[in-house]
């Protein structure tokens, strides 16, 4: 109210203002209303310019009006629109924000993947050409241990015929070293040859019913030809089953896994024996290679199944890789180790046992 009586003094005042003034109150029943005030004068003489005017009234109109009360909702819905246009924009911004973080973790992880895979391809490229230099080096040195002893009996042979003789005379010592060598050329080329396919996954197995007790003792009457004659060395079979064991597998892969476990024995050992051991689960064949040897080499044991793993002048380090492969490709297992007793080592590889249908399970003839 006291807001309205100055506006009042104000309107009435003769210095006052000379033109329309307008204010708005709240009247007690919280109404809102515009006040205007105009001041009506006359002048002295028309005639003369610049007359003074004299203020004789005052006009007031009053107008009520809710103008606050519907911009107010105006202004609430304005502000209620900003609010949810700010918190859709935030939260795009926060949803393209995590996409964008997400897809960058994402793309962090698939180059760090990718990153590894290509440091360890390149170790494995790395390791392999040092395998094909550490074989290239073994192969070369493999191949000319034989080799020379054959020229050198060839070419002495060629002697005695330059000298006119058209028969030629050899001893029966020269001619198990030919044998011997070129036996060890051939098995050479053939554990070349044999890595090659296991490498290249060619590898082809002709699977058939084998009894492996018949097998093994056919096994170690070849490979006793092999025992050097300054040895004191005997190959004892040990079957601990009296029922035929049967298993499927390739009969000339079996033979080759059988023959370098047994020559790789006889290689290491040069006094004792050599003892192998059949035994059978319920659905596997186990046989044992136990020798009296010098043992596994510790620095050779946590890697000789691997290629050209040897310390040996006399090995290429592929019959027990060959091995292994050949074993596993027929779905059983290999391990080797040295004997508990510190004297010699054991090895042991495992394979599935055939199902042989009884008579009366097999089926009926077609008539």
């Amino acid at each position: 109210m006291l807001e309205f009586t100055d506006f009042l003094k104000e309107s009435i005042n003769p210095s006052g203002p000379s033109v329309i003034d307008s204010r708005d109150f709240t009247a007690t029943g919280g109404q809102a209303i515009t006040v205007a005030a105009a001041p009506i004068s006359i002048v002295e003489s028309e005639l003369q310019a610049n007359s003074p005017q004299h203020q004789i009234l005052t006009l007031y109109i009053t107008t009520p009006h809710d103008i606050a009360a519907k911009i107010g909702p105006l202004v609430d819905a304005q502000r209620n629109y900003s609010i949810a246009v700010i918190a859709a924009i935030s939260a795009t911004a926060l949803v393209a924000s995590y996409f964008i973080l997400s897809s960058n973790k994402r793309l962090e992880r698939t180059v760090d993947k990718r990153t590894t895979d290509l440091k360890e391809a390149n170790k494995r490229l790395e390791e392999h050409d040092k395998l094909q230099s550490e074989f290239i080096n073994v192969a070369a040195h493999e191949l000319r241990t034989p080799v020379q002893p054959l020229l050198g009996a060839a070419e002495m042979l060629e002697d005695q015929m330059l000298d006119g003789l058209q028969e030629v005379k050899v001893s029966k010592p020269e001619v198990e070293m030919i044998v011997r060598n070129a036996k060890r050329l051939a098995k050479l080329t053939y554990d070349i040859l044999e890595v090659s396919r296991i490498e290249s996954k060619s590898l082809k197995l002709e699977k058939e019913q084998i009894n492996l007790q018949e097998k093994i003792m056919k096994v170690i009457e070849d490979v006793k030809l092999f025992i050097d004659q300054s040895k004191h060395l005997q190959i004892i079979f040990e079957p601990k089953v009296s029922e035929p064991v049967i298993v499927e597998a390739d009969r000339t892969k079996l033979f080759e896994v059988l023959s370098n476990l047994l020559r790789n024995s006889i290689k290491f050992t040069s006094n004792g024996e050599i003892r192998i051991i059949l035994e059978k689960t319920d659905d596997e064949a186990v046989v044992i290679i136990q020798d009296t040897g010098k043992g596994i080499d510790p620095e050779i044991l946590p890697k000789m199944f691997d290629r050209f793993t040897s310390k040996s002048d006399s090995g290429t380090g592929l019959g027990l890789f060959i091995a292994k492969s050949i074993v596993e490709a027929h779905g059983g297992t290999i391990s080797g180790e040295n004997n508990p007793d510190g004297i010699g080592a054991r090895f042991r590889f495992t394979l599935p046992l055939c199902i042989v249908k009884s008579d009366t399970e097999k089926e009926p003839a077609n008539h």
